[in-house]
This record gives C-alpha cells, structure tokens and sequence, in this order.
C-alpha cells in the first residue's frame, strides 16, 4: 500500500501477497495496526493527499489520480469526509505553509 497508493487493492489481492487467507490477513492487519485494510489504505492515501496539497504544485484532478482515485468527485467526498474540508478548502487554508 505504502509503495503503490493509487494500486487497485482489494483484500484478495493483500491477503495473496501475504500468503494468507482473507480472514486471517484481515484479523492480523487489525491486530498489528488497530485498522480494517481499507480504512487504513484511505488514512494513507488522504495523509499524501494533504501533502500534495499543501505543495500547491498539483491540480486536485491530478492528485486524485496519483493515489488511486479514478473520479475528482469521488477523491473530493473521501477527503471532506476524512478532514472535515474540500481538497480544494484545505489547499486555500495551507496557502502560506
């Protein structure tokens, strides 16, 4: 996940790269880091995604792209969902970072 953000990852696909069953590679992931797969895979692509923005060297689409969103819009609703704001919201509050 670390790796290759905007990858296609699915439970399957970890759970094989793991040699495990889903299950059992889904209750250890828990285990190890208090996070389902998912979750944590949304909480590291939102935490590159602020990055980005905070750069202000790439477009909203752009930066969709690079961490596996397929739509702007789908990558806007995760990321207010996840901070609270709009990409575009928290891009204007770190203006002067």
């Amino acid at each position: 996940m670390h790796s290759s953000p905007s990858a296609d990852w699915t439970l399957a696909s970890l759970s094989a790269k793991s040699a495990m069953s889903r299950s059992a590679f889904a209750s250890r992931f828990h285990q190890l880091t208090g996070s389902t797969p998912g979750n944590y895979l949304t909480s590291w692509r939102m935490e590159l995604a602020c990055a980005e923005l905070r750069k202000h060297h790439l477009s909203i689409t752009e930066i969709a792209r690079l961490i596996g969103y397929k739509s702007v819009p789908s990558f806007s609703l995760a990321f207010k969902r996840h901070t609270g704001r709009t990409p575009g919201g928290y891009r204007n509050l770190h203006k002067n970072s």
